[in-house]
């Protein structure tokens, strides 16, 4: 939806807050950014006084090489993977279900949200290094990782009991 400036453009952009991402598992839309929130960068983790992880989120940009779309029927995309890492060896590796991609070689988004009881979050622990790699020996060639980002729900974070449609952009 980069670049385009209708009013659904607009609408959907308010819609990704954090707080609609709540009940979220996996949103896939055209796009070449991810939203500002996340961190672009491998996370480590650090236990945050009284309040609880409750969640990891992951967005991706992804392409398909044109060359390569008749080989993908999607969402058969295995080829980015989250990892954490002990000591900078992966202890968990984890391959993103990137569902709801068109069979194009235009940019994709994917957010992915794991909650409290998937091993995304629980194995996650003080010291531990999160990060989005492509898959060092793909399934299938063509998959290019353009742009990736992490975030962690803490306790309280996306804890939102008004309406959503009185949110603003931040």
């Amino acid at each position: 939806m980069s670049g385009c400036n209708s009013r659904f453009s607009v609408a959907v952009r308010k819609i990704l807050s954090k707080a609609s991402l709540k009940m979220m598992v996996n949103l896939s839309l055209p796009g070449n950014r991810i939203p500002d929130w996340f961190s672009q960068s491998a996370l480590t983790f650090s236990p945050q006084p009284s309040r609880e992880l409750r969640g990891v989120i992951l967005a991706v940009v992804v392409a398909i090489n044109q060359d390569y779309i008749d080989d993908y029927l999607l969402p058969d995309v295995m080829e980015v993977q989250a990892q954490i890492l002990k000591l900078d060896s992966p202890s968990y590796t984890h391959t993103l279900h990137l569902s709801g991609a068109p069979r194009t070689s235009d940019d994709q988004l994917h957010i992915c949200r794991y909650p409290t009881l998937h091993p995304m979050v629980w194995k996650f622990r003080d010291g531990y290094t999160i990060q989005v790699v492509k898959r060092e020996l793909p399934f299938k060639e063509g998959v290019e990782l353009k742009m990736h980002g992490i975030h962690l729900v803490y306790e309280g974070d996306d804890d939102f009991k008004g309406e959503e449609h009185v949110l603003n952009e931040t």
